[in-house]
């Protein structure tokens, strides 16, 4: 009987069974890559959301490590007045005009670049205070930060403030009787302590190329003849050379009282004396101290007075940058005297008739006063070559209060 053989066969794929295969392929696959696509492009807006909102915030973290001034300086800031609802410009309580702050400036354009995760990004960033400035009614400034009186007293930290204060052990003022007399008369020596007068001054030098600021105190004592002693011949009280980033903000001025039966108010024997020849802008917190054995008689204490000069230099005057705050004051009974007697201001020009209000001379030590301390902050970030700033890819807002 004849086997029937079987064979393989080698017939391929049918081009309607290919053009079937690759129809379904295409189907399967196109949706496939294009999620894939999707996701992609998804995840890297996302991730560049992600980087511009880090950006923002590293400015809000940046504004909150720096004073204000520091910050708009750095980064060239336009300056644009607020108006009150009549056109006129909005004033502080000391008739200096109030800004907003917008950066960067737009009439000189200093990009305001921050790179994240090698990403580069535009920022702008608008510092507006409209907010907490126009209340009217009482109610209103009831819950206005800014109209609210603050103390002015910083941190007390060596790094921002010189200190001076007057070593009670030291007894300056017998060591300049004793120095000052012609032998050891105990007559003499007391007359001369009485009689003679005493000249605290402070010196300010500033650099800015170098932001280098050094504070100086020098203490002398003069007799009737004009001889002169100088126990303390410019002490350096502060310097900031180790670290060029701290700023000086206050000088506080502590000092035992040279009472002397001799003197009266309209010629003190006392006299503080402040050079500030840069203009370096700085408060002075002048102090008069009280001691245990503090054994002056009434007539040296009621005729006590204090003669202040402030030094500046030569400018167009606007405001004065040396601001006083002082207890130089003397309680008897109902009645406050002011012990600052005298005061001298030179340096600008066409400055006011009145010394005190030039110099802003506060007889509280604390200065509690209301200032622009609240600031709407509105941060925007761009592409880096968005330079016409259209289209912020991420908006943050806050505040920055001083």
């Amino acid at each position: 009987m004849r086997q029937k053989r079987k064979g393989n066969s080698n017939r391929g794929f049918t081009l309607v069974e290919v053009l079937v295969a690759v129809v379904i392929l295409a189907v399967v696959v196109v949706p496939l890559l294009n999620s894939f696509y999707t996701a992609s492009r998804t995840n890297a807006k996302a991730k560049k959301l992600m980087d511009a909102t880090t950006a923002a915030q590293n400015v809000f973290e940046e504004l909150k490590a720096e004073k204000l001034d520091d910050f708009i300086h750095d980064h060239t800031a336009t300056k644009t007045e607020l108006l009150k609802g009549d056109g006129t410009a909005q004033l502080d309580e000391h008739g200096k005009k109030i800004y907003s702050y917008t950066l960067p400036d737009t009439s000189s354009p200093s990009n305001y670049t921050l790179t994240v995760d090698q990403r580069t990004f535009l920022a702008r960033v608008t510092l507006d205070p409209v907010d907490y400035t126009t209340k009217e009614s009482a109610a209103q400034k009831q819950s206005d930060y800014n109209t609210q009186l603050f103390a002015k007293l910083s941190k007390l930290s060596s790094a921002s403030n010189a200190f001076y204060i007057e070593d009670a052990t030291a007894d300056l003022d017998n060591k300049a009787a004793n120095n000052l007399a012609t032998s050891v008369d105990p007559t003499e020596i007391e007359n001369i302590k009485k009689s003679m007068s005493r000249t605290i001054t402070v010196d300010i030098a500033y650099t800015e190329s170098s932001k280098w600021c050094r504070v100086y105190v020098t203490v002398a004592y003069t007799d009737l003849l004009g001889g002169t002693y100088t126990p303390i011949d410019r002490q350096e009280i502060y310097n900031n050379n180790t670290a060029l980033s701290n700023k000086l903000s206050n000088i506080f001025l502590c000092f035992l009282p040279m009472y002397s039966e001799t003197g009266t108010k309209l010629v003190p024997k006392e006299k503080v004396i402040i050079n500030n020849p840069t203009n370096y802008p700085v408060g002075i917190y002048m102090a008069k101290q009280t001691s245990r054995d503090d054994t002056a008689n009434m007539v040296g204490k009621n005729n006590y007075g204090v003669e202040l000069e402030v030094n500046e230099g030569n400018r167009v005057w606007d405001q004065a940058v040396t601001r006083v705050a002082t207890n130089l004051r003397y309680e008897e009974g109902n009645t406050i005297t002011s012990e600052l007697t005298k005061v001298i201001y030179t340096g600008p020009t066409s400055i006011p008739s009145s010394m005190q209000k030039a110099l802003d001379i506060s007889d509280d030590l604390s200065r509690p006063e209301a200032s622009v301390r609240i600031y709407k902050v509105k941060v925007e970030i761009f592409e880096k070559d968005d330079t016409a700033y259209a289209n912020a890819l991420t908006t943050m807002e806050g505040t920055k209060i001083e």
